[in-house]
């Protein structure tokens, strides 16, 4: 019996994860002691935004990090601002993940985090990763927001 497409409605209540490549973000990790942030997300308009994000979920990531020092953490939060340049950024999400190092130099396990926004937030949307003056470089390894449909 051969095997047809899914009829209608059979994905129904599942999440597709589309992705749109204007809506990922990449950024190398943070030399030891500094912040590193994403370019801003372009979130829409206001009379527009409200609707796409609250039917938007987004997703922080952070691959394996080898040589982060152990005990030190790498800790991730989202900020929105209606500035581009973020003079005025808003933390809406603290962190949102913590990655800390590992005994016996096995560095910081990959993380990943879920999350949705309040509707009432900024234009632009990015996210900052912070690792403490002894943490260690990590600057090889890219994080990554990306919006999923």
């Amino acid at each position: 019996m051969e095997k047809g497409p899914p009829g209608p409605g059979a994905m129904k209540g599942k999440q597709m994860n589309l992705q749109d490549a204007e809506l990922i973000e990449a950024k190398a990790l943070p030399a030891a002691g500094a912040t590193a942030y994403t370019d801003g997300m372009d979130l829409g308009e206001q009379s527009g935004r409200q609707d796409f994000v609250a039917q938007v979920e987004f997703e922080i990531s952070i691959p394996a990090t080898p040589a982060l020092v152990e005990a030190k953490t790498i800790i991730v939060d989202i900020q929105t601002d209606n500035d581009v340049a973020f003079g005025s950024p808003k933390t809406v999400i603290d962190n949102i993940i913590t990655v800390t190092g590992a005994a016996l130099a096995a560095g910081g396990a990959a993380a990943s985090q879920r999350f949705r926004l309040p509707t009432d937030c900024e234009q632009y949307l990015r996210a900052g990763a912070t690792i403490p003056g002894d943490g260690g470089s990590n600057i090889a390894v890219d994080f990554t927001l990306k919006a999923l449909f």
